[in-house]
C-alpha cells in the first residue's frame, strides 16, 4: 500500500534526501518549505508519483494554516518534521537565540500540530518523525540555542 508523507524543510539537504527515499519506493511526498524555487527543484528529482509542494514558514501558524487549507481533509500517513536552522549564538546585540528556538522548537510544534488532523484522517498506522541532532545530548560552546532547541525536540516527541 502506497503512503503519503508530508516533509518540512524539504527544499534542501536532509529534507531532499528524506523525500527521495519514499518517492523512489512509489510513495507520495508533499514537500513543505519557505522557498518555492528550491521545492520545485527537489520536486523535479522525485520519481514515481504525483508529488506536491506547499510553501510555508513553520514559525508562522498563519502560514502553516494556509498551507494546510490547500490539503483540506487529505489523509497523510506520516509527518516528517525536518525544518531547522543551526549556527552559533551569542548573548547580546544580534543574539540568534530566539530565531533558532522559534524555528527549531516552536516551528516543529506548529508544523506537527497544524497537520495532526490530516494524520488523524488516515486509517491504520501513522508516523511522526522529528529530526533532532546528537547535539541534543551534548553541549558545544556558542551553540546554546541549537543544543537547547534540539534537546527540546526530544521532549516534544516523547510528549
Amino acid at each position: 500500500m502506497k503512503k503519503t508523507f508530508l516533509i518540512s524543510g524539504a527544499g534542501s539537504g536532509i529534507g531532499r534526501a528524506i523525500a527521495q527515499k519514499p518517492a523512489s519506493e512509489g510513495h507520495q511526498c508533499i514537500l513543505l518549505g519557505r522557498n518555492k524555487a528550491n521545492l520545485e527543484k527537489i520536486l523535479e528529482t522525485l520519481k514515481n508519483g504525483k508529488h506536491l509542494i506547499l510553501t510555508a514558514d513553520i514559525k508562522s501558524k498563519e502560514s502553516l494554516a494556509a498551507a494546510a487549507s490547500q490539503l483540506g481533509n487529505r489523509a497523510i500517513d506520516g509527518l516528517v518534521a525536518n525544518s531547522g536552522i543551526g549556527g552559533e549564538n551569542y548573548w547580546g546585540s544580534g543574539d540568534r537565540w530566539q530565531g533558532i528556538i522559534d524555528t527549531n522548537l516552536a516551528g516543529t510544534y506548529n508544523f506537527v500540530n497544524t497537520f495532526l488532523p490530516n494524520l488523524a484522517n488516515t486509517p491504520g498506522e501513522k508516523h511522526i518523525l522529528i529530526t533532532s541532532s546528537v547535539l541534543a545530548r551534548l553541549g558545544v560552546a556558542n551553540y546554546s540555542a541549537y543544543c537547547a532547541s534540539k534537546a527540546g525536540l526530544l521532549g516534544l516527541m516523547r510528549s
